[in-house]
């Protein structure tokens, strides 16, 4: 029976017939079982991917909903007087201007997110995949 090298399921120890005896054990172990993902670990990742995704999307509509969102806080300031008094401490000049400001720069913050979404898949995958690097110090 020939066993590959690369075969990780296998544990083959080479032995060299024409040497005669060797220190070497000509022992092999079968159906050695792979590193296997701890609980926690697995949770933690999968949690990671969910949250990426759902980062992604998000990201995404609010850069296509940006100008019905100022819109919407526009006509929203116009109404400020039928407000009640706790309603009118969230809103105020200083929010219209946040929310132009974040249409005027709609891009930049959607590559942003995006960006440290994919940073975070990138080091859920390094994680998984047992690297040191993916792993918080």
């Amino acid at each position: 029976m020939v066993i590959p090298e690369n075969c990780i399921y296998f544990n083959h120890t080479k032995t060299n017939p024409m040497a005669g005896t060797t220190n070497i054990p000509a022992q092999e172990t079968f159906l050695e079982e792979p590193k296997k993902l701890p609980d926690m670990l697995n949770v933690l990742t999968i949690l990671t991917f969910v949250g990426s995704g759902i980062g992604i999307l998000s990201s995404i509509w609010s850069c296509i909903r940006a100008q019905d969102s100022y819109d919407k806080m526009v006509e929203a300031q116009s109404k400020l007087d039928s407000m009640p008094d706790f309603a009118k401490k969230f809103m105020g000049p200083e929010v219209v201007e946040m929310t132009r400001r974040a249409l005027e720069n709609r891009i930049p913050i959607v590559i942003l997110s995006l960006l440290s979404m994919g940073l975070c898949i990138y080091g859920a995958i390094q994680m998984r995949q047992f690297k040191k690097t993916g792993f918080p110090s």
